[in-house]
């Protein structure tokens, strides 16, 4: 690792006294993190990674009060088949629509999720926020019906209780307020 992290390091001065024209060391040094972190979102099927300077606004800070942006369900990709909800957020989007944990997205805004791999299906699903979305759905039974959901504001609880009977479950979402 200190072999590699040295490399970045000689790269980033070669090309700072190399390069045809003047470049901004820390823009540069900034475009190689923001490298590594698009490599881990590859890895993951999905993007959730990102560097930010320090001017920049906090983007942690909705997340520390536990607020997101979305449909408000914890998924979980079936290869071929569906995203599975594992969770459904009190009062988000997905729960006044009727959207239930065990159900399984089979299809969203037209899109079969057969034959699809994980990170096809989490781009679909990415590439759909923001506009009311169609969802084909299966219950536990196999039924299949049809919902649509408009994406917004929800808030995930920092601590919620799964199950008290008889040892207490608690899940601890995030750490932040409350």
């Amino acid at each position: 690792r200190a072999e590699s992290a040295a490399a970045v390091q000689e790269a980033l001065a070669l090309i700072g006294t190399a390069y045809v024209d003047p470049v901004d060391g820390d823009a540069l040094y900034r475009a190689a993190v923001d490298g590594m972190l698009t490599h881990l979102d590859q890895l993951q099927g999905f993007e959730a990674n990102a560097s930010y300077a320090a001017t920049d606004p906090d983007p942690y800070d909705a997340f520390a009060r536990g607020l997101y942006q979305g449909i408000g369900v914890e998924l979980l990709a079936v290869p071929g088949h569906s995203l599975l909800v594992l969770d459904v957020y009190e009062d988000g989007p997905a729960d006044r629509v009727g959207l239930k944990p065990g159900e399984a997205i089979i299809a969203m805004g037209g899109v079969s999720f057969y034959g699809r791999t994980p990170p096809e299906m989490y781009k679909t699903a990415a590439s759909l926020s923001g506009r009311p979305v169609a969802l084909e759905v299966l219950d536990g039974t196999g039924k299949a019906r049809a919902l649509t959901v408009t994406p917004g504001e929800f808030r995930v609880p920092s601590v919620r209780l799964i199950a008290d009977s008889p040892t207490v479950v608690l899940r601890v979402a995030h750490f932040g307020e409350g």
